[in-house]
């Protein structure tokens, strides 16, 4: 891995790249949308974590730490995780990740669980390699809202 490599958090002036990210996970979105969001996923619960490769952002993970009814800890989240495709295979997705289960376990979390749409193959071999297992659960999605 290149030593100019920064993991760290996202700030509001990461917020046209972070849409480029978001874009190729596929979840195209503009520059003012990620900086919302990257300003209110910023706390003790919540973080947007970027790759910063020599002044550029080339990854970026979304983390959250959810409280559980059965356990005294929290379970983390990460929701989103991408490495631009030109960087792909350099250990910058592997980085984001070690530093997203510093941040939740840091923080009370017990177990880290990641999602991951069932079209993303290559995604499942990389949380694998990771050391991440399948769910032994289901999980059951109902959208809410406008457009359900």
């Amino acid at each position: 891995m290149n030593r100019l490599l920064i993991i760290r958090h996202a700030r509001a002036g990461d917020a046209e790249e972070a849409a480029v990210l978001l874009g190729q996970l596929g979840y195209p979105n503009d520059a003012d949308f990620a900086r919302q969001k990257i300003a209110r996923l910023h706390g003790p619960q919540d973080a947007v974590l970027v790759a910063d490769l020599a002044g550029q952002v080339v990854g970026l993970l979304g983390l959250h730490l959810i409280p559980t009814l059965h356990d005294a800890g929290f379970l983390g989240k990460v929701t989103a995780l991408v490495v631009l495709e030109t960087c792909s295979g350099q250990g910058i997705g592997c980085a984001l990740l070690a530093e997203a289960e510093r941040f939740a376990a840091a923080a009370g979390a017990l177990r880290m669980e990641v999602l991951s749409g069932n079209h993303r193959t290559e995604a499942h071999q990389f949380y694998r390699a990771a050391g991440y297992s399948g769910s032994d659960h289901s999980r059951f999605v109902r959208a809410l809202g406008p457009g359900k």
